[in-house]
C-alpha cells in the first residue's frame, strides 16, 4: 500500500468517529486548508497506532486562536500551536506563519510543502496536503528504506526535547540511529541531558518507555 492510499485508508476510519469527523470539518471550514505533518504519517503507513496528529493550517493566528478556545485547547510553546482532544485522539493545531521552524530560518518559502524540510526528525520529514491530496517526502522515504533514523535540521530550540523524542523513535521503529543523530545526543548528553530530562518527555507524551531502554537502542 502506498503512502497517500495508507494515509486515505486511515482518515477515513478516523472520521467514522462522529466527534473527529465533525472537529476536522468544522476546523477545515473556519480555518482553511489543512496539511498533516509528522509522525502520524510515517505510523500510518508502518500500520502502528496513533495518538496524536499534528496539523498546521493556513489561516490567521487569531481566527485559529478563537476557533479552537471552544474546544478548551491548550498552547503549547513547544509546538506553538494549539492541543485539542477529541474522542481521546490528541491533535496539535498550529499556524503556518507561527511555526518556530520558519521563525529561525528566514531562507526557508513559508509554505505548505517546506514544512517537512524544518522538522529535527526523519520520521517527522512527511507532509499531507487534505486539500490538494499530494504527499509531501523530505526524507521518510529514505528512513523507510534504510532502517536509520537520520537528523532533517538541527536548528530546534528544545534540544533535549529532540534528544528524547530521539530516543523514543529509534526503539519504537527499531531503526539505527545516524552518526550525526548519535553524535547529537552524545552533545546534549555532556551539555547536562539525563535521565531526568528524558523523563519529563515521557510524561508529559504519556509514553512507557524507560531511559535504559533507549539509551542502549543508541549504543553509544
Amino acid at each position: 500500500m502506498d503512502g497517500v492510499t495508507s494515509i486515505e485508508k486511515n482518515l477515513d476510519l478516523l472520521k467514522q468517529n462522529t466527534f473527529i469527523n465533525s472537529f476536522l470539518s468544522e476546523l477545515h471550514s473556519n480555518c482553511g486548508n489543512l496539511f498533516i505533518l509528522g509522525d502520524s504519517i510515517t505510523d500510518w503507513i508502518l500500520d502502528k497506532h496513533v495518538k496524536e496528529i499534528t496539523i498546521v493550517t493556513n489561516c490567521e493566528y487569531k481566527i485559529l486562536a478563537e476557533y479552537l478556545d471552544k474546544f478548551k485547547s491548550r498552547y503549547s510553546e513547544v509546538t506553538s500551536g494549539y492541543n485539542v482532544v477529541i474522542s481521546n485522539m490528541t491533535f496539535n493545531i498550529s499556524n503556518l506563519g507561527d511555526l518556530l521552524s520558519f521563525k529561525s530560518n528566514n531562507s526557508i518559502i513559508k509554505e505548505f510543502q517546506s514544512i517537512p524540510k524544518t522538522v529535527f526528525l526523519s520520521t517527522d520529514a512527511v507532509g499531507y496536503d487534505l486539500n490538494s491530496k499530494e504527499l509531501f517526502d523530505a526524507g521518510l522515504h529514505n528512513t523507510l528504506s534504510m532502517k536509520v533514523l537520520d537528523i532533517i535540521n538541527e536548528q530546534n530550540q528544545f534540544p533535549f526535547i529532540c534528544a528524547s523524542k530521539a530516543l523514543c523513535s529509534i526503539l519504537k521503529y527499531d531503526f539505527l540511529p545516524s552518526e550525526k543523530l548519535k553524535y547529537f545526543i552524545g552533545e546534549q548528553i555532556a551539555r547536562g541531558y539525563n535521565k531526568k530530562s528524558f523523563s519529563k518527555y515521557i510524561e508529559m507524551k504519556n509514553i512507557d518507555y524507560s531511559f535504559e531502554s533507549c539509551m542502549k537502542c543508541l549504543a553509544i
